[in-house]
């Protein structure tokens, strides 16, 4: 069993687990990562996604990359489900479903916030599975904070195109410079799906600017390596 540090959420009521930079490098073999992260949270099977950056959401059964998406949802026992990141939010969420438990793991980019991945992914989880977003937990992992992520006028003009006048309140001006708020963006969608606030942990820990604990591509390029946040249905 790998010692490698797991940062865990007690306000989750789930298997789960975020990884850091002394952890496996998922940039380098998702595969052989994945299987290491399985083996700490005691899951069968960990599934992943080529993600894409856009708004679709797969339902997981099985093992290793199971198509193009920026989220997964499954109520298997055993499985898991996993993203990766180095700076953009990545998100696991929980609640009790029709037949047992439904988990998620959602990789917001800013392109995928504002095609509403989280938003998709909840109404997933209700409709398909009935899980009752009043009883939802969901964490946000280290990521860009608005401290640090420093956008185009063109992000703010798609995301207001997308999301309506309502968008204007993730963005901060200063200095001549325009930054994204990506953990209020989040966690407004998930607050108009109805999940209360109090369910929301966002981790505040901005990956740009932190102690080096995670990856982040704004800070080392190409160098960067990356980090995953993973949930399962325990067995």
């Amino acid at each position: 069993m790998n010692n490698w540090p797991l940062v865990k959420y007690p306000t989750l009521n789930a298997v789960h687990g975020v990884t850091t930079n002394s952890g496996p490098d998922f940039a380098i073999d998702s595969a052989g990562a994945a299987d290491e992260l399985g083996e700490r949270l005691l899951l069968d099977k960990m599934a992943w996604v080529e993600q894409v950056h856009g708004g679709d959401v797969i339902v997981a059964d099985g093992s290793g990359c199971i198509g193009k998406a920026d989220a997964l949802v499954t109520t298997t026992a055993g499985q898991g489900v996993l993203v990766r990141g180095a700076d953009c939010p990545l998100l696991l969420l929980s609640a009790p479903g029709n037949d047992g438990k439904v988990v998620a793991a959602v990789h917001a980019s800013w392109r995928s916030t504002v095609r509403e991945i989280t938003r998709n992914t909840v109404a997933l989880m209700a409709g398909k599975f009935g899980a009752n977003p009043t009883k939802m937990d969901c964490i946000i992992a280290p990521s860009a904070g608005v401290c640090c992520y420093e956008v185009g006028a063109e992000v703010a003009a798609d995301a207001v195109s997308r999301l309506g006048e309502n968008a204007k309140q993730f963005f901060r001006a200063e200095n001549g410079k325009l930054f994204f708020d990506l953990w209020k963006a989040n966690s407004d969608q998930l607050h108009r799906c109805g999940v209360p606030p109090h369910k929301i942990t966002v981790s505040g820990i901005c990956t740009i600017c932190c102690d080096g604990t995670y990856p982040s591509y704004r800070r080392d390029g190409i160098k960067a390596g990356r980090f995953a946040a993973g949930i399962g249905v325990g067995k």
